[in-house]
């Protein structure tokens, strides 16, 4: 039996005989396709780069992917335990219309016309699908400012011929191609787009979904949605409503976790310390600004939860049990134009014994996150205090005060 050369060729797919020349060509050519994907994974896109916050404190890493509510990324470190994500994207500012969903998510937009269900168009975001909107979910929207949502009738905001403002009550019918079909106790009727100034709608309990998330949108908006994956530097998000929708890693500014924790923004806190002034109320708002609009930072970033208070005040909360505090501290944009906004610093308390101290911040300034061990159970309070004597300006704000208590 003859066996073959040493030297012998390998004939190629094609069924022609290879040469010395073609041989080199493959050889140089798979060098080329090794030297490419090398440097691929060497210098991967750069909104793939991220910075991870967890329990273990913050780390830069690759986002590689999203499984079972956890990000899979580029580091040998355990990112069970994350508490947020975030983006190398900037916030730009956008002016115009807002819409507001009964989970107290916050979008800048526009109204889609000639939709036959609730749409919105996501302004600063051309790349992005509109979104449709289950009714269920809609809160109020508005061309310059949201109508008050009010307990027993919805609101829909009208522009007269004169150029005025009719404050229509009763109930929402349709969202029409043609503008807002709404009931009052007079009549049915058409307000057309052209027309249509705000609505405001009776509020709905809805459910929180598992795996959910807070995404915050370089356009400054902030939506709640459960990750699928995160593939080719795009999100594939579940709305609570159930649509899927993809959102690149381009229009993301941060993801915050929400499952398996307690959203103590949402909860009820003892007011220990405030201002006082005759004319005006300095309560503590939450989900607001204390002058009751969204939390908002470093320009145009908003946060869906939070409680908005004015410098000096103290809130305070009893831990039942050790656990790790995190938020995000900061002056609120709404003293922008203030003619001298003070800074102001946060500092979270146990028992009295100070944890934790922010930054001296000042408006325009990003949100500091703050991740805090309470060793032990006790009161914890959250005090805000401005850094000058004069308090004109210190709008503070506690955004995302989420809890996990130790297990």
């Amino acid at each position: 039996m003859t066996r073959a050369s040493p030297t012998a060729t390998l004939v190629p797919t094609s069924g022609r005989e290879s040469t010395p020349e073609s041989s080199l060509t493959c050889l140089f050519g798979m060098i080329f396709l090794l030297t490419t994907l090398l440097l691929t994974c060497q210098n991967p896109q750069a909104d793939s780069q991220v910075r991870i916050i967890t329990d273990a404190g913050p780390m830069q890493a690759t986002l590689l992917g999203w499984q079972d509510g956890i990000p899979v990324a580029s580091s040998d470190a355990s990112l069970e335990s994350w508490w947020s994500v975030d983006f190398p994207n900037a916030t730009s500012k956008v002016e115009g219309w807002s819409l507001s969903l009964s989970d107290g998510a916050w979008l800048p937009g526009r109204p889609l016309k000639g939709a036959t269900a609730p749409t919105w168009k996501l302004a600063g975001l051309p790349e992005v699908d509109a979104l449709e909107i289950d009714t269920l979910w809609l809160q109020a929207f508005g061309r310059t400012r949201l109508p008050e949502v009010e307990e027993d009738r919805d609101q829909l905001w009208a522009l007269t011929s004169s150029g005025g403002l009719d404050r229509l009550r009763g109930y929402l019918l349709a969202w029409t191609p043609e503008g807002i079909s709404f009931e009052t106790s007079a009549k049915e009727r058409l307000v057309e787009w052209e027309k249509v100034d705000g609505l405001a709608v009776l509020p709905e309990s809805v459910p929180q979904q598992t795996q959910a998330v807070w995404i915050q949108l370089v356009n400054g908006g902030v939506l709640s949605a459960q990750i699928l994956s995160a593939e080719e530097s795009v999100l594939r998000l579940k709305l609570p409503w159930g649509t899927l929708w993809d959102l690149p890693f381009s229009a993301v500014r941060r993801i915050r976790q929400r499952s398996g924790v307690e959203e103590w923004a949402l909860q009820t806190w003892d007011v220990l310390e405030m201002p006082k002034a005759e004319a005006l109320d300095w309560t503590p708002r939450v989900g607001k600004s204390v002058q009751g609009r969204p939390l908002r930072l470093q320009g145009q970033q908003v946060f869906a939860q939070g409680i908005g208070v004015k410098g000096k005040t103290v809130l305070s909360k009893t831990a039942t049990t050790a656990g790790t505090l995190f938020l995000n501290v900061g002056v609120d944009q709404e003293v922008e134009n203030f003619r001298s906004p003070q800074p102001v610093i946060f500092e979270v308390l146990l028992d009295g014994e100070l944890l934790v101290t922010s930054e001296v911040k000042q408006v325009g300034d990003a949100a500091q996150a703050l991740l805090v061990a309470v060793p032990r159970p006790g009161i914890i309070q959250l005090l805000a205090r401005p850094v000058n004597t004069l308090p004109f300006g210190a709008h503070a704000d506690w955004c995302d005060i989420v809890w996990k208590p130790e297990s």
